[in-house]
């Protein structure tokens, strides 16, 4: 089946699956390549850890301690083995329950009544008391009976059953029994007989007895311990129990076996990590530093954890953050630098601390501070002294917050901690200046020196073009002037735009007479060639600015403003001139090839090229301030009417403030409110030749 131009749909329909599929390709080998760097790093990093702390200094449980080992947070814990100690202790205790049946009433009765019959042998008594009786002469036996019979009835009066104390009952039976004539043997026997009956003697109850014993044991409470940060947990040479090693593993201490569990956290979250971030980059459009971004996010990455484990080793936590904060904030847009910092810090922590819940914090409270007040520190930087000067500053201001949640989650720190912190400050900065030349030149990303080093008039190219095109020189500083002042207003960045502007017509040092701005009055090549030649060397000055570029080692970023400062512009006046002529040729003949401004940046620096030559070409013709504002409002509205600006986001507001600082900048360049006329520079020139 064909379509209305005459084209197979199944062909169509096989080239967009193509593209899908190639698309879908390069956006999974964008994803899987940075997880696999990076997860080669941790594995490098994680078992270079293992090899030199856990391997040589690891606790194994059953194991003599290699070393002493103290509480580094607040900790408590049950003591198993003095609980197993104590309860053994109560179970060589001896526990007896004895209990007696203490006769109610009713029974007493029953024994006088017996008594009173001499009846001995159905009386609870023991047999051998039982024997001895029934040897007696009857009368004997009859007088001892009726003995115990008065004097029981006597304590029942008394409620003598009531008594709780046994001897409160023997004391009771004496003092009847004293005043009875009866012989002391006879009393004796006597009192044996009631102390039977009326206080029965206590036996082993084994039931009760086993069941105590087993209550004792339940109820015994495990043995608690506190230790505060520093207290020993177990000195070197002491077996560790599995208790201890509890202990130890909750405290952070590695053990000597490989981290696998570890490893497989790190593979999940690193994949996690580089997926959600690639989706955030589309989603908010975030611009990425460097020739390769991944390939330098990736670098960031894997250098900060090699940050954080050097500073593990040197035990100051965290204070490698420092350079990682330095890298991004200033190589990278702020959004960006975010991500990567809160990122590398998180994931580090795990890598470097493992499962140690209290460093794991200071690490990530240090990357969180790291992240937000970065922005602010390297916001302004003007020299290397001035940035070292804020890196350290940070590097305190990070110490600071590692002793802060270490005291406030109660983890040891001794003094000498402030010194090590402070000296890792001190080192980390040098690093951080000393190490951003070569991410410089090996990632080609831009900081602040590098882009003050480009906007110094000693710069080799710049030298050129001072000397060789003056005009061009010195229409790149007023462009400069003006875009910075732009970018500043807008929240830009000024010094991008600045180094972008001073270089962003270095092509015209190929044929410098071809512009008028380098004429000086002189003679206008562009009267003896024709239009189509004419527009020819003029837009080629994009392509050979941009191999200059490349010959002299600019950065992408500066050479992006070479290409992108006209994006696809015509040259109007030498079309029309063409068309004049009876040249019979394509109007894209005489446009820039472009692009067209992709960044804010770009596009700023096209809009104030436009309007300094615009306001320079027509010098004759503005008297007064409105001049020069109805020239920007002109420029302004032919690149967007041009679709010059498809590709870049302005707002209004923006526009409006963009505006307002060219308005008052070139104000305050012709010194006057009131503009005065002032002598065009060529008089041979036309003001469209100018704008060209």
């Amino acid at each position: 089946m064909k379509n209305g131009n005459g084209k197979s749909r199944k062909s169509k329909d096989t080239f967009n699956f193509r593209n899908l599929s190639l698309s879908t390709a390069r956006l999974d080998r964008d994803t899987v390549l940075p997880v696999l760097a990076l997860l080669v790093v941790a594995f490098i990093i994680l078992s270079s850890r293992w090899a030199l702390q856990e391997n040589r200094t690891g606790f194994e449980v059953h194991k003599v301690a290699t070393r002493p080992y103290r509480a580094i947070t607040s900790v408590g814990y049950i003591d198993q083995e003095a609980t197993e100690k104590l309860r053994q202790k109560m179970e060589l205790t001896r526990v007896s329950v004895m209990v007696s049946d203490v006769p109610d009433e009713q029974h007493i009765q029953e024994y006088i009544r017996k008594l009173s019959e001499s009846d001995f042998g159905d009386l609870p008594l023991q047999d051998d008391l039982k024997e001895l009786l029934f040897s007696l002469e009857e009368p004997q036996r009859a007088v001892i009976a009726r003995a115990c019979s008065d004097i029981a009835e006597q304590l029942v009066a008394l409620d003598i059953h009531e008594l709780p104390d046994k001897d409160q009952v023997t004391d009771a039976i004496w003092e009847q029994l004293e005043s009875r004539a009866l012989s002391r043997a006879d009393k004796n026997l006597a009192f044996q007989i009631l102390d039977a009956l009326l206080t029965p003697p206590e036996v082993l109850d084994q039931d009760l007895t086993e069941h105590l014993q087993a209550k004792v044991l339940t109820d015994v409470s495990p043995v608690q311990r506190y230790l505060d940060p520093g207290d020993l947990i177990i000195a070197e040479g002491e077996i560790i129990t599995p208790a201890i090693g509890e202990i130890l593993k909750d405290q952070g201490y590695p053990q000597r076996k490989y981290p696998f569990h570890q490893l497989f956290l790190l593979i999940v979250g690193i994949a996690f990590w580089v997926s959600w971030f690639r989706i955030k980059i589309k989603q908010e459009n975030y611009n990425l530093a460097g020739r390769n971004p991944w390939i330098y996010i990736v670098t960031l990455q894997s250098g900060g954890w090699l940050l954080l484990f050097i500073s593990h080793m040197m035990r100051a936590e965290g204070s490698g953050l420092l350079v990682l904060a330095g890298w991004c904030y200033l190589t990278m847009s702020r959004p960006v630098a975010f991500q990567v910092i809160i990122a590398a810090s998180l994931l580090g922590a795990f890598l470097v601390a493992g499962f140690s819940p209290g460093l794991v914090l200071v690490i990530g409270f240090m990357g969180f501070f790291a992240a937000m007040s970065g922005y602010l520190f390297f916001k302004h930087v003007t020299s290397r002294t001035n940035l070292w000067k804020e890196l350290f500053l940070l590097g305190i201001y990070l110490s600071l917050t590692a002793i802060i949640v270490r005291w406030s989650i109660g983890i040891y720190f001794s003094w000498d901690s402030l010194l090590r912190y402070g000296v890792a400050s001190f080192i980390w900065s040098l690093f951080a200046i000393l190490s951003l030349p070569l991410l410089e030149n090996m990632f080609d990303v831009l900081s602040p020196l590098r882009l003050m080093d480009l906007s110094h008039p000693s710069q080799q190219l710049l030298k050129k073009l001072q000397i060789e095109a003056p005009g061009t020189y010195h229409h790149s500083l007023m462009v400069g002037t003006l875009a910075e002042a732009a970018a500043n207003r807008i929240g830009l960045d000024a010094n991008l735009v600045k180094a972008g502007a001073y270089y962003h017509d270095i092509g015209k040092l190929k044929r410098p007479h071809y512009y008028v701005e380098n004429q000086m009055g002189g003679d206008n090549v562009h009267n003896r060639i024709t239009p189509s030649l004419s527009a020819l060397s003029i837009i080629a000055h994009v392509r050979e600015g941009i191999e200059l570029a490349r010959e002299y080692k600019l950065p992408q970023r500066i050479i992006d403003f070479i290409a992108e400062h006209h994006g696809k512009t015509c040259l109007s006046y030498f079309y029309r001139k063409a068309r004049n002529l009876g040249e019979k040729v394509p109007r894209d003949q005489f446009c820039y090839p472009g692009p067209k401004p992709k960044t804010k940046e770009t596009a700023l620096l096209m809009i104030v090229d436009s309007v300094e030559a615009a306001v320079r070409a027509d010098i004759d013709n503005i008297t007064s301030i409105q001049d020069i504002e109805k020239a920007i409002e002109g420029v302004i509205e032919t690149k967007i009417a041009e679709g010059q600006m498809e590709k870049v986001d302005f707002t209004l507001k923006e526009l409006s403030e963009m505006k307002e600082v060219l308005l008052s900048t070139l104000q305050s360049m012709y010194h006057t409110r009131r503009v005065q006329k002032i002598s065009p520079l060529n008089g041979n020139n036309t003001n469209e030749e100018a704008k060209q």
